[in-house]
């Protein structure tokens, strides 16, 4: 079995990153990008309560520059407890996507939701704090003399719990 291959996984669902997708324009390399994320929270926006974990993206359109979408209605439903691949190239919205569940940056156009309710609506630190997110580039073990070990900052971490 080619583990490459997302039809050949069905233990998860393979949410196909916008730009595979057709009318979704390839994004620029991050080093390319003008990312200023000037998201505040709205007057009157609460705590998030306890999520139970559905996550919802309705017709979400979103650009780094307000001329210049790189997603464009998208619509993403998870439910809870479900696990999702989101595979795509280099570019494709992937970590976008990522960035507007956790609120690093609000739609254009859409919503996100969690638990039935959009995102917006609540302070960004109470959604965040409920929020794991592992980067790309995680480095948890790194290899010394033929053998692979945990980081420093791992060690670090396990003697602290």
């Amino acid at each position: 079995m080619d583990s490459g291959s997302p039809s050949e996984c069905p233990r998860f669902p393979v949410a196909t990153a916008p730009a595979e997708r057709p009318g979704f324009p390839r994004r620029r390399p991050r080093s390319q990008r003008i990312a200023k994320p000037d998201v505040k929270d709205k007057r009157g926006a609460k705590a998030a309560p306890r999520f139970k974990g559905r996550i919802d993206l309705e017709n979400v359109t979103f650009g780094y520059e307000p001329d210049r979408p790189i997603i464009e209605n998208f619509t993403l439903n998870i439910a809870p407890q479900e696990a999702v691949a989101l595979v795509g190239p280099t570019g494709s919205g992937k970590s976008t996507i990522i960035s507007l569940i956790a609120r690093f940056y609000d739609p254009a156009g859409g919503a996100v939701k969690i638990d039935g309710r959009d995102v917006r609506e609540y302070k960004q630190r109470s959604i965040r704090d409920q929020i794991s997110i592992v980067p790309q580039e995680s480095v948890l073990f790194q290899r010394r003399s033929g053998r692979i070990s945990p980081t420093a900052s791992l060690r670090r971490a396990a003697q602290k719990s």
